[in-house]
């Protein structure tokens, strides 16, 4: 297999403008990047660095170069971009339409080169990955709401067997078709765990503040409160050998869609729903993830409860060092939050957060400032002008300049939200001091890496590199 930077290298040194918004090449010297057509003096391959994305060239402090403006390429090609979020509406109302991947191209007007480019920077997904996620979706759920008998609702959901669907099934629910269309029926459930599934990571997430008031976990169990039904509940989870029996514990029977929302919690928290071996198998450079990931093969990211914990965790973890990070977060759930029983208590909501002033914060050791980033951006979620989520309907892009553009967020914040809360695949957490500590280490650099080093050496990992921060950060 050729790797990825000598086909951009042959590229760039041809000035192929096929490869206009597929690539950036980065002159090192200048500390410019431009377009590959470009037609600048190419300057040796030891100062050319590639970046998928301007993006990451700008975190790394280089400029867009003045003569083929990549920038302004950018805004120029949103023809494409719009292209994959019309398909991706198209195919998430009806995936029975789209039988193959070469539909997919035909139906956004783009080669597949093109597609998977698109794909990749707008929703952080393969065109196979966005077909399989559309057909799960859509069956998940028709098998929740209605009756339809299996081989028809395969068929409506673009799978060729009800074979294929419970396959499906189980790869996105952890869980058969028949459990799921009876989920709600009693207070528990059962997630299937894949072969090679490491339970630790989601209990080392939840139990690594060991006074923590909103969860609580141990080798083999966890238990953490959740908003079900409006109501403040408690979501238990004990593990064994292939399954993980899961049971919510509320003053009253939870409905059906509550059921569901714990369900979907329990996926989130052990992030059952991504897939490592694709990372450990099928990145570019092979050699270098292989030695990265070591003996923490199956390594899965475990997301955050809700978008909006993941947020008010990267407002509280600015800039100030563990211990006193989860005090933070303790004294805001005990001074907002709601009693769910047991001990624990439920993360408050934005609506919550939103009714405090910094001067409820500033004793509990808030900064003023840390406290009016917290409470302004909560109100602005409850006034619908911060949305956390909706990368669907306008690409992660746009999503992290939205984000950005809110007080109190910069990259770290952002990429964190996105990595940790949506679950998005290629994200890094810039400026993070963990991640340079061992950037420093595994690459045996003479001292911590600036932001350009940075940006060049996760170039490595595109574009799994949520993944491999994460397999940076247990590497500590």
């Amino acid at each position: 297999m050729v790797e990825r930077n000598e086909d951009w290298l042959a590229a760039f040194r041809a000035r192929d403008p096929r490869w206009d918004g597929r690539f950036l090449a980065a002159n090192l010297k200048t500390k410019t990047y431009c377009l590959p057509s470009c037609s600048t003096r190419r300057t040796s391959p030891k100062r050319t660095q590639f970046f998928g994305d301007s993006s990451a060239a700008r975190v790394g402090g280089l400029r867009p170069c003045k003569q083929c403006k990549p920038d302004q390429f950018d805004q120029r090609n949103t023809t494409q971009s719009n292209c994959v979020l019309r398909l991706w509406k198209a195919v998430r109302s009806d995936p029975s339409s789209f039988p193959s991947e070469s539909d997919l191209s035909q139906f956004a007007g783009l080669s597949a080169d093109d597609l998977s480019a698109q794909a990749q920077r707008q929703l952080h997904l393969t065109p196979a990955e966005l077909l399989d996620l559309a057909r799960c979706r859509f069956a998940s759920e028709k098998i929740s709401k209605s009756r339809t008998a299996w081989p028809e609702l395969s068929q409506s959901a673009g799978f060729a067997t009800v074979a294929e669907l419970k396959a499906a099934c189980l790869r996105h629910n952890a869980m058969h078709p028949e459990q799921l269309r009876a989920l709600g029926s009693t207070r528990d459930f059962r997630l299937r765990l894949p072969r090679g599934f490491r339970p630790q990571d989601g209990l080392l997430q939840l139990g690594r503040d060991a006074a923590s008031i909103s969860e609580r976990a141990d080798a083999k169990n966890a238990e953490l409160s959740l908003s079900l039904d409006n109501r403040a509940a408690r979501l238990s989870i004990k593990f064994g050998p292939a399954h993980a029996h899961c049971s919510v514990a509320s003053p009253r029977k939870p409905s059906n869609a509550a059921m569901r929302e714990a369900h979907s919690v329990a996926l989130r928290i052990f992030g059952l729903r991504s897939n490592p071996q694709t990372f450990e198998q099928q990145s570019p450079n092979k050699s270098l993830v292989t030695r990265l990931v070591g003996a923490r093969s199956g390594l899965r990211i475990p997301l955050t409860p809700n978008l909006f914990q993941c947020m008010t965790w990267a407002v509280v973890g600015q800039q100030v060092n563990l211990p006193f990070a989860f005090a933070l977060r303790r004294r805001l759930i005990d001074l907002a939050g709601t009693d769910a029983g047991n001990g624990l208590k439920l993360h408050p909501s934005p609506t919550q957060v939103a009714q405090l002033e910094p001067e409820d914060l500033t004793p509990h050791q808030f900064s003023r400032r840390k406290a009016e980033y917290l409470i302004d951006l909560s109100r602005s979620i409850c006034k619908s002008k911060l949305q956390l989520s909706g990368h669907f309907e306008i690409g992660v892009p746009a999503l992290e300049a939205h984000l950005l553009s809110q007080r109190g967020l910069g990259p770290w914040s952002v990429n964190y939200i996105l990595m940790k809360g949506l679950g998005l695949g290629d994200c890094v957490p810039w400026g993070d001091s963990g991640l340079n500590a061992s950037l420093e280490q595994f690459f045996a650099l003479e001292g911590r890496p600036d932001r350009l080093q940075t940006a060049v050496l996760m170039e490595n990992f595109r574009p799994f590199r949520s993944l491999a921060s994460f397999h940076f950060w247990k590497r500590l």
